[in-house]
């Protein structure tokens, strides 16, 4: 398989798409992965089977080294006075006890824990890593081995760190490094270690300064099939990549291995000051030097270079530590210990100092982010005091080291309501760990290495969190291209992130420009070989994720969705007059100079401070501030340019975003002022109430806080007379930042200002039920109609649901019945014997979701009626046409990813004729199927006794000719699709 993500050949074709049907059906057992990484998860623990009476074994040349000139000195004494006599009369438990200082518990489940609790019944049992020695001896252990089925153990170290780069001989010849350690197998086989052996001391190391038992390293508790190896291993294997993010989320503390090393106290010192500066304002004045030093060599480490580890990374949150290696001299504190319900067992250096010191030095990812930031501070504070001291070049360069540190470990959102923060454990599942779509996950991956090009789908799919996955290995046999398995396995994913023209790096203008008549415009830019993702958001909220072919059909590109017909406009003409020139003062003028041919920079200075000079005038600033905003440029022969020349100048507007303080409070103000306008225009322009409702459930945020008072989920007095809005109303808004800067949502304060419009769009119900005695309002096509134009609304649209309906939850109680639904189905099925054994698959927790949700909407006929008299929205479009927004449930969700506020929208028109599509058949090939009356939803008769299409059918094919940004309502799952090109 070819890394075309990190070196693309060219624009995706027709002939790399058909791939796709080739593939879809290749799709790995994510419930099996999930059942191997709780049940099956084996770990590398000490192998204590050979010690000997005086404390070192067969193999530990240091040991005997020790006790030879113990002997020979005449210390026969322990410095606990025990003599060496009497430790060779104790029993081997004492022994080891004594030497190891290992817990050791004949009964654990009456282990009791100092509070009262009781020890885990898994590795309480196990023996500590000696501290006194190397540990040069492992055994594998898998805790379901054990007699009695314990409660599943997180008490583990999970490592992260890089594969040795592959070392040649004289001859040309891959030379193996020497291994010096054995390990245990569970078939009692004994074999060298297959990682490094510095791998294995720092890992011992490190879980001796966390006081645990067990360490996770995939290099020895998975197997490393070959040619030869037996199926069984390669299924494992394949499993264990398909679980690697349970398994660095559940561990209670993931080890990343760095290879760069503390070289002084001194050093070591300054980055704890630094990154404690908030709680201990304090530093000494060699310490900015020290954190440079330390970031440019963070930087350059090898670690972030690798796949792999950016899944680990992201799947450990913050339980992620950095582990440096130290010189010679270097201390850092060699005892750290979690608390809370993941708190291990006692170990005996709770209290007890090590006789071996520790080698590493250890610091949390939140650790590294606030060194960062308190660095950023202190940069900005000297800045501003003495600004001509530091050189511009030097400044450029501190400021591009901190956006590089700040790129290693990105910024985690978190949620603020009961849905987003409520973490279950049990069954399948195992909290909330942090997550990415796939624009994130590429953007991420897109410069990291990966020994194996197939393994990326694992990464991306671990990285997303996803349910349906592709078998990485027979994939790679089928397809050669890496861009279209991470295309095919998103769509199965209800992930379309990718199709977002404004998460990718270029100027969104230039990209939905560009055009591949190949390539549908659905697929683009993600098609364009030179288009490239470039927007990471990491949420751990606890949504469930809608998915399954029968909802998103990457072979037919049939996905669910919510259509809107727009063809009538609001007026905004009264907003428009309001703040038009509030919001033309706001607009900040740039100026962009260059040096003209035959001008020395003397002039060219003297020509910019007089041109600065003319600019401060009010009259032609407030000029030049109208023609760029209504006209983007200012012409040659403007009345801007009086007494100076236009040449050598170029003139913009400053994008308003989080930069400016004040920018930010007109923004809110004018979407407030907006929202009151349109509800008080329900009376004469009918779809003003619906819009209303769009724009502010776009806009707003979850909770202000996680003691404040609901908002309300439609736009009333209820909302003005909030006491977070009254307070603050810039806190309950969520104004997403572009690349650029600018926010998101300004295109709905520029249409107006510019237009005094906005576009809106009605709903378009392709099953509404057809009442007794009615005539039906179907069309030729089959298809339901919209409510005529002039017809207002007739449901209140404070309440978006009817009671009898049983849907009078607002939009947060509908998130927290999702997520005790989705966590529900996922405990379901783990302690199956056929599911264990792999006879069956287990049960998927977003697919029994979706299905749960659906039949209560078929069941409830009425609400598609009041749905469609009531939904609004408003489009960035200039006038009359199809809106399509693709249902994801990642979306339709609060808080609401910043993606929702992007060009996610897309303008369609309708293809009638039918045209053939490819699906995939058992052999592999590609054959072509006519789309249109067959289907495979079930057919379903709703309430009203009317047949309804059932659940997965194509209500129609549509053409996306533009992608354009929205605002829509936090919406159900729709029951209706339909097929995209």
């Amino acid at each position: 398989m070819l890394n075309d993500l990190a070196n693309p050949t060219g624009p995706l074709g027709p002939q790399d798409l058909s791939r796709i049907a080739q593939i879809a059906h290749l799709q790995a057992d994510r419930g099996q992965a999930e059942v191997w990484a709780m049940k099956d998860c084996k770990f590398l623990v000490f192998d204590d089977t050979d010690v000997q009476e005086n404390g070192y074994d067969s193999d530990d040349e240091e040991g005997m080294l020790a006790y030879a000139l113990k002997m020979s000195n005449g210390q026969d004494e322990d410095p606990d006075g025990s003599t060496m006599h009497d430790a060779a009369a104790a029993s081997p438990c004492e022994i080891e006890a004594t030497s190891s200082k290992s817990t050791l518990v004949d009964n654990p489940t009456a282990a009791q824990h100092p509070h009262g609790e009781y020890y885990c019944r898994v590795c309480s049992g196990q023996p500590e890593f000696p501290h006194n020695r190397k540990t040069r001896k492992f055994r594998l252990f898998r805790p379901r081995d054990l007699p009695t089925q314990p409660n599943v153990c997180g008490h583990y170290v999970a490592v992260s760190y890089c594969w040795p780069l592959p070392k040649t001989g004289a001859d040309g010849k891959i030379v193996q490094e020497r291994r010096s350690y054995q390990v245990r197998d569970l078939d009692g086989n004994v074999r060298p270690n297959r990682v490094m052996d510095d791998v294995l001391d720092r890992a011992v190391d490190f879980a001796n300064t966390y006081g645990l038992r067990m360490i996770w390293i995939d290099q020895e508790c998975l197997p490393q099939p070959t040619e030869e190896s037996s199926a069984e291993d390669w299924r494992e294997q394949e499993l264990g990549v398909q679980a690697m993010d349970i398994v660095y989320h559940r561990g209670t503390v993931t080890a990343g291995l760095l290879s760069s090393t503390i070289l002084h106290q001194a050093q070591a010192d300054a980055i704890c000051r630094v990154s404690q500066l908030q709680q201990r304002p304090f530093i000494l004045p060699g310490d900015i030097t020290h954190v440079v030093n330390f970031l440019n060599m963070v930087r350059a480490d090898r670690w972030y270079t690798r796949a792999w580890v950016v899944q680990e990374a992201l799947s450990a949150g913050r339980t992620l530590m950095l582990v440096f290696k130290t010189a010679a001299g270097v201390k850092s504190s060699d005892n750290y210990r979690i608390s809370g319900f993941q708190e291990p067992p006692p170990h005996s250096l709770d209290k007890d100092t090590r006789s071996r010191f520790s080698k590493i030095f250890c610091l949390s990812v939140t650790d590294f982010q606030d060194l960062v930031d308190n660095f950023k501070r202190l940069v900005a504070s000297v800045q501003a005091t003495v600004p001509f001291e530091i050189p511009a070049s030097t400044m450029a360069e501190i400021q591009e080291l901190i956006r590089g540190a700040e790129a290693l470990h990105p910024v985690m959102e978190q949620a603020r309501n009961l849905a987003g923060i409520v973490q279950v454990w049990g069954g399948r599942n195992y909290g909330s760990p942090f997550k990415v779509d796939a624009a994130g996950a590429l953007s991420l991956l897109r410069t990291r290495e990966c020994r194996y090009t197939r393994d990326m789908m694992a990464i991306m799919a671990n990285m997303c969190r996803y349910e349906i996955r592709l078998n990485t290995q027979a994939v790679s046999k089928q397809c050669t291209s890496l861009r279209v398995a991470l295309l095919c396995q998103a769509i199965l994913n209800g992930d379309f992130s990718l199709f977002v023209t404004d998460a990718y790096r270029q100027h969104p203008h230039t990209a939905k420009r560009q055009t591949n008549d190949h390539v549908p415009r659905l697929l683009q830019p993600f098609a364009d070989h030179n288009a490239t993702l470039d927007r990471v958001r990491i949420r751990n909220f606890n949504t469930f994720r809608h998915t399954g072919k029968k909802f998103y059909d990457p072979v037919e590109m049939r996905f669910p969705a919510y259509v809107w017909i727009v063809e009538d406009f609001l007026d905004m003409t009264p907003v428009k007059a309001m703040w038009e020139d509030s919001w033309l003062d706001a607009q900040l003028v740039n100026v962009h100079a260059h040096q003209l041919d035959g001008e020395t920079p003397g002039e060219s200075r003297a020509r910019g401070q007089a041109f600065a000079k003319h600019l401060s005038d009010s009259k032609i600033r407030k000029l030049a501030t109208k023609e760029l905003y209504y006209h983007g440029s200012v012409g040659d022969n403007s009345a801007v340019w009086d007494g100076v020349s236009s040449k050598g100048f170029k003139l913009s507007l400053n994008p308003i975003g989080q930069s400016s303080g004040k920018a930010r409070q007109l923004v809110c103000r004018i979407l407030f002022s907006t929202l009151q306008y349109l509800m008080n225009q329900g009376d004469t322009q009918p779809l003003a109430a619906g819009a209303a409702s769009s724009i502010w459930q776009s806009l707003r945020v979850d909770q202000v806080s996680k003691d404040s008072e609901a908002l309300p989920d439609h736009v009333c007095e209820e909302l003005f007379n909030h006491a977070d809005v009254i307070k603050n109303q810039g806190a309950t808004l969520q104004l997403d930042t572009m690349r650029d800067g600018e926010y998101s949502q300004i295109w709905l304060i520029d249409r107006i200002m510019k237009h005094g419009v906005l576009w809106a769009g009605r709903y378009k119900s392709e099953q509404l039920p057809i009442d007794e005695g009615e005539p039906s309002d179907q069309d030729s096509t089959g298809s339901s109609t919209t409510t005529s134009h002039g017809d207002a609304p007739s449901a209140d649209p404070k309440h978006g649901e009817n009671e009898d309906d049983g849907e009078g939850k607002t939009i947060l109680e509908k998130q927290v019945v999702r997520h005790v639904l989705s966590n529900l189905y996922n405990s379901i099925g783990l302690n199956d014997e056929d599911v264990q054994e792999g006879r069956r698959e287990p049960l998927s927790s977003g697919s029994l979701t979706s299905l749960t949700l659906l039949m209560q909407e078929i069941k409830r006929p009425g609400q598609e009626r009041r749905r469609a008299e009531r939904l609004v929205s408003v489009f960035d479009v200039d006038g009359p046409c199809t809106v399509a927004t693709p249902y994801s449930s990642e979306w339709e969700f609060l808080p609401r990813p910043d993606l929702r506020s992007m060009d996610v929208c897309w303008v369609v028109e309708r293809v009638d004729e039918v045209e053939p599509v490819l699906e995939p058949v058992a052999c592999g090939e590609a054959r072509v199927k006519e789309t249109g009356a067959d289907h495979d939803g079930a057919d379903v008769a709703g309430d009203s006794g009317q047949q309804r299409r059932g659940i997965g059918f194509s209500f129609g094919r549509y053409r996306v000719v533009n992608k354009v940004r929205g605002m829509w309502e936090i919406m159900d799952i729709p029951t209706q699709s339909y097929q995209f090109a």
